[in-house]
């Protein structure tokens, strides 16, 4: 019996090892594992990735945003520089033709100055000639008188 019981027991360890396979049952769980892990390295890999990506494109919109901004601010002060120097530009021509007509207005006073200069002059000269011709013709008058009352 002592037979029978040990071919038994061989046979029943036999079909137990059959049942369990070749290899060792922890490292088939454990092939499973690996593959699961290296599908959450990759899965967190790529999520990892995502992250980077949208992490430097919101990197980028705001420094494009802050570009922007700064292209606007150097826009306005050269817009400013613009206008202060179109005013001075402005102010200086105005001045330029303000002395312009000043020279001008003194150029037209000057002239009348000489034109009022010429016709006292000729007013003069024209009085003293008709002085003369009155002062001549009272001589005139005188001779013809005394010519007549000598004759008379």
């Amino acid at each position: 019996m002592k037979k029978k019981a040990l071919a038994l027991f061989l046979a029943t360890m036999t079909a137990a090892s059959l049942f369990a396979g070749c290899g060792n049952s922890s490292s088939s769980s454990s092939a499973g594992n690996t593959a699961k892990t290296e599908e959450k390295k990759e899965e967190t890999e790529e999520k990892a990735e995502e992250a980077a990506e949208e992490t430097k494109e919101e990197a980028t919109e705001e420094a494009a945003a802050e570009e922007t901004k700064e292209e606007a601010a150097e826009e306005a002060a050269a817009e400013e520089d613009t206008t202060l120097e179109s005013g001075a530009e402005e102010t200086e021509e105005a001045a330029d033709a303000a002395e312009e007509t000043a020279d001008k207005a003194a150029e037209t006073v000057e002239e009348a100055a000489d034109a009022a200069e010429e016709t006292a002059d000729k007013a003069a000269d024209a009085a003293e000639e008709a002085t003369d011709a009155a002062a001549d013709a009272a001589e005139e008058a005188t001779d013809a008188a005394a010519d007549a009352a000598e004759e008379a």
